[in-house]
């Protein structure tokens, strides 16, 4: 395994079972759940299983989603901006919230923004595309962002995207780097 997921895994769940906060995420879970302090949806998918879901997508799907779906199949809660991480059932190209549609939509309206962060020029149309071409592997819903995964490179890792309610977007090298940078802010936001 390239990529170390049960222990970035292992280091949210017991994150957000420390925080009396979240207690509304986490009552769902199952008391084995919660005695095990992990936050996973179900077992670790098989690889029957995932050469059906890239036979169902069309695509071998990259490296780090695999590794991910070998540890987990799906993960309850990563932090205060992004949810749930789907289950291998749930994904699908068609499987995308509605409100992707809208925020690429309102993007490719903008033409290009100047970045307030760097000052560099965003092409607002190219992330529209982006994000019309992307896996979405997170839950989606108006304060939170999403992980989306760009398959237009073709290669063995795809790139992740980071993708705020307002419509700006981060880039990473690879799924599991998406959602370390996700679990290492939280830690460093609530110890």
């Amino acid at each position: 395994m390239v990529n170390d997921w049960p222990a970035l895994l292992k280091r949210a769940s017991v994150q957000a079972l420390s925080r009396p906060a979240l207690a509304y995420k986490t009552k769902r879970l199952s008391l084995e759940q919660k005695d095990r302090q992990w936050l996973a949806s179900g077992p670790p998918v098989s690889q029957g299983e995932i050469l059906q879901f890239e036979a169902r997508l069309g695509v071998e799907i990259p490296i780090s989603l695999r590794e991910f779906f070998e540890t987990s199949n799906g993960f309850v809660y990563v932090n205060h901006l992004i949810d749930r991480i789907r289950s291998v059932e749930e994904l699908s190209w068609e499987n995308r919230d509605p409100e992707l549609a809208w925020l690429a939509d309102s993007l490719r309206e903008q033409g290009n923004v100047t970045d307030i962060d760097d000052g560099k020029l965003v092409d607002c149309a190219a992330n529209a595309a982006r994000i019309l071409r992307a896996l979405q592997v997170t839950d989606f819903s108006g304060n939170s962002s999403v992980i989306l995964l760009d398959p237009a490179a073709g290669a063995l890792e795809w790139p992740a995207l980071i993708l705020s309610p307002e419509g700006m977007i981060q880039e990473f090298e690879s799924f599991f780097h998406a959602v370390q940078y996700e679990v290492d802010r939280t830690y460093s936001l609530y110890g």
